[in-house]
């Protein structure tokens, strides 16, 4: 009976170890995890700030065009996301992961469609595709930035940034994209009327 009493002993005495090295454990990742999710955030806002700027920039300087009556990118475009190197991305959810890490291609993706643009715009002195396309890419990736820093605060109880009278980013985005799906279907329409008119004129001669 002792033997038994003293076998258990040893085997609770072990549970316990374990337990409170598991407990030690999580409350470790835990904290690596917050620790990430707050760096991750920081990066997250500067970002949105950058896309931001693509996105109202109108190609002019303090209201005026370049040299030759032209309009010009103002704000640089962000490029890919750049995160801090010495963070453990083990440490937070695997999917969620993906979708940050998922960033640089998508900012990789909207400069290439971004250079198309340049290539085979209608050209100056408005390059009115070249700027469609920068504000519409950078707007939609704006905003999935914004949806990940969201997730981020919530699932870390990270406070959220609030938004400021004269800058509410996500509204800022929607508006740009709305503006550009505005114009494009505008110059649909004009490009429709052009082709019907010459179809038009070729028929009636």
């Amino acid at each position: 009976m002792e033997a038994i009493v003293g076998i258990v002993g040893v085997i609770i005495g072990a549970g316990i170890t374990w337990a409170q090295t598991l407990w030690m454990h999580k409350q470790e990742q835990n904290k690596n995890a917050k620790y990430l999710a707050i760096r991750v955030v920081n990066t997250l806002r500067e970002y949105v700030y950058k896309c931001w700027l693509v996105s109202v920039d109108d190609g002019l300087n303090q209201g005026q065009r370049d040299s030759n009556d032209c309009l010009a990118p103002q704000a640089k475009d962000p490029g890919p996301i750049i995160y801090p190197e010495d963070i453990d991305w083990k440490s937070i959810d695997a999917n969620l992961a993906y979708q940050l890490l998922s960033l640089p291609n998508k900012a990789e993706s909207a400069d290439r469609a971004i250079l198309a643009a340049v290539e085979f715009c209608s050209g100056p002195p408005d390059y009115e595709e070249v700027f469609d396309e920068r504000h519409i890419r950078y707007s939609l990736i704006g905003l999935g930035v914004l949806s990940l820093e969201k997730t981020l605060c919530k699932l870390f109880e990270i406070p959220q940034e609030q938004s400021l009278d004269d800058w509410d980013p996500a509204n800022g985005f929607q508006e740009a994209i709305k503006q550009v799906e505005n114009r494009q279907l505008k110059r649909a329409e004009s490009q429709k009327k052009l082709m019907d008119e010459l179809d038009n004129s070729k028929g009636k001669k």
